[in-house]
């Protein structure tokens, strides 16, 4: 299978590394020495914080490229982080003297100093770089002054990120990125939104302007810029809501044709019912057709794949659909509550505030019509656009899952519970849905303070009633392992990791309308399931993170 590799490199600059990913991958493992594919990997796994990996992939990408000295810098940063001094060492001394006029070598040492507590070190170096390059330099000098408690150096470098030349989209968009980073996010925010003012199409924008909307503490208000994100990534629906009558009809880049079988099926099982409940237009009744005739026409090798590419055939056949938001089932909530009056709320704060662990079931969450409600917006709105390998269908927030009922029952959780909830602000919001016959999430912990885990399938789909839901692990992730480690660590290293935990769970079996609350911090998987064939019969659990990790 073969990849544009240039293609690839633009996606990585964009910042969209997620869409990067799977290509970059393919191209190493099939060529391991191709030097520029290890260098962009390399820049994917350091922001993602698996630093040996990024190691890894630098000192490949050095191996093809040993005289350009951004390469070496890199590594020595990544070797850095990773805790390979002698190789971040050798490194830096290689892109020293490939560039003696170069930044990387203060970078690392503003970096290594800071890990150090060493605060008046890293600011020294951080002032170096930014005497070399400022434009470039002033994120690095804003952090370490902002370190040093330095308030002069802090507003000289935050001036420079937002006064800077606003020619080159890409540097300022990473200038805004770097406010973020050291809690500007009120100056971030205002150059994302004089971008905006140039750029009013472009995803990557839109998507860094609600991240920062959220890291302010204002959730909701992120709504506004996932939703502008989601239709020019995916497109606007055929009726949309008409404050976006303005926005381009397709989308404004190539869209992801990576697909599995598991995925082919959802669709043409979610076009039928949609055919069937005469929501769609006429010229869309047999769209389910040509989904069911790609899943049947599937190769061997593609039935047994965790995920392949659509080629120019394939995806002709549905590409006025696949990865679209054809439909959005709104559910028109207004300020009604959403959830269940008749439930003991008190109560339920003294059960998990007394548990050890905090992990309890809250049956019969939502009213019957938020409920019906938030069941029609899941099992009509093509908005399952996340393809997750185990056998399961993400919808997440930037991508189109923010209909108003969800935020009412997050504000509902906080109102009802205030010592559990009351600090601690609605982070981030997501839905999954089950193949019947697949599997679901490996144990995991996640990065905040609250898990609200809610299923709203039909009682009657799981065939298992004691099974279907989740085991909570009584063992939390160690304070010392990193978000990575604790949320996509193999099965195996966390299980090595409980012991005799990992026979010891809290099981919560699957219930129609029954909640989990419990401490993020606890390692949590899906329970084995068996469910009835058929779309509305689908497992489909929504989470909800509450506060920041560990708080």
């Amino acid at each position: 299978m073969s990849h544009d590799i240039n293609a690839l490199i633009k996606q990585v600059e964009a910042g969209d590394i997620d869409a990067a990913e799977p290509g970059l991958v393919a191209i190493v493992a099939e060529n391991p020495r191709q030097p520029a594919a290890q260098f962009y990997l390399g820049i994917i796994r350091l922001k993602q914080g698996r630093n040996e990996e990024a190691e890894g992939a630098y000192a490949a990408a050095a191996r093809g490229l040993p005289g350009v000295a951004a390469v070496h810098s890199n590594l020595a940063l990544a070797a850095h982080r990773a805790g390979s001094k002698e190789v971040a060492r050798l490194a830096s001394v290689k892109a020293q003297v490939l560039a003696p006029e170069g930044i990387g070598p203060y970078t690392l040492q503003s970096e290594a100093a800071t890990a150090e507590g060493d605060t008046a070190g890293a600011l020294l170096a951080a002032g170096r770089a930014f005497a070399i390059a400022p434009d470039q330099q002033s994120g690095l000098l804003l952090g370490a002054a902002q370190g040093a408690g330095d308030a002069v150096l802090v507003e000289r470098a935050t001036d420079r990120l937002l006064n800077a030349d606003s020619s080159d989209l890409g540097a300022s968009m990473h200038r805004a990125f770097l406010l973020q980073q050291n809690g500007r996010n009120i100056e971030a925010e205002a150059l994302y939104r004089i971008l905006l003012k140039r750029e009013p199409n472009n995803p990557d924008i839109w998507f860094n302007l609600g991240v920062t909307l959220i890291d302010e503490g204002r959730f909701e208000a992120a709504a506004e810029p996932y939703a502008r994100r989601a239709r020019l990534v995916h497109g606007r629906p055929l009726e949309d809501a008409p404050e976006y009558a303005e926005m381009p009809l397709m989308p404004v880049q190539p869209v992801d044709r990576t697909c599995a079988r598991h995925r082919l099926k959802h669709d043409a099982e979610q076009y039928r019912y949609l055919s069937e409940r005469d929501v769609l237009p006429d010229n869309f009744k047999s769209e389910w057709e040509a989904y069911q005739a790609l899943l049947d026409g599937l190769s061997e090798e593609q039935r047994g794949a965790i995920s392949f590419n659509l080629d120019d055939a394939e995806y002709g056949r549905i590409e006025r659909s696949y990865n679209r938001l054809v439909y959005i089932a709104a559910s028109g909530w207004g300020d009604t509550n959403p959830l269940n009056t008749d439930l003991d709320w008190n109560k339920i704060e003294e059960s998990y505030l007394d548990g050890d662990p905090r992990a309890i079931a809250i049956d019969a969450l939502l009213s019957e019509d938020a409920l019906a409600r938030l069941r029609r917006f899941c099992f009509e709105s093509t908005i399952w656009h996340q393809l997750k390998g185990a056998g399961y269908l993400g919808a997440y927030y930037r991508s189109g899952f923010n209909d108003p009922l969800l935020f009412a029952i997050g504000r509902g959780l906080r109102e009802r519970l205030p010592r559990i909830l009351g600090p601690h602000n609605l982070k981030m919001m997501w839905a999954y849905k089950y193949d019947q016959h697949m599997a679901g999430i490996n144990p995991h912990a996640d990065f905040a303070a609250v898990n609200v885990n809610f299923w709203i399938n039909h009682a009657e789909s799981n065939l298992e009633p004691e099974t279907g839901g989740l085991l909570v692990f009584r063992k939390p992730a160690p304070q010392d392992w990193t978000f990575e480690r604790y949320n996509a660590a193999p099965a195996e290293e966390i299980y090595d990791f409980l012991g005799d935990e990992r026979d010891n769970p809290v099981r919560v079996p699957n219930r129609e309308n029954r909640a989990l609350l419990f401490d993020s911090r606890l390692f949590h998987e899906t329970d084995r399931f068996k469910f009835k064939d058929g779309y509305i019969h689908r497992r489909i659990n929504i989470t909800m993170l509450f506060g920041h990790g560990g708080g």
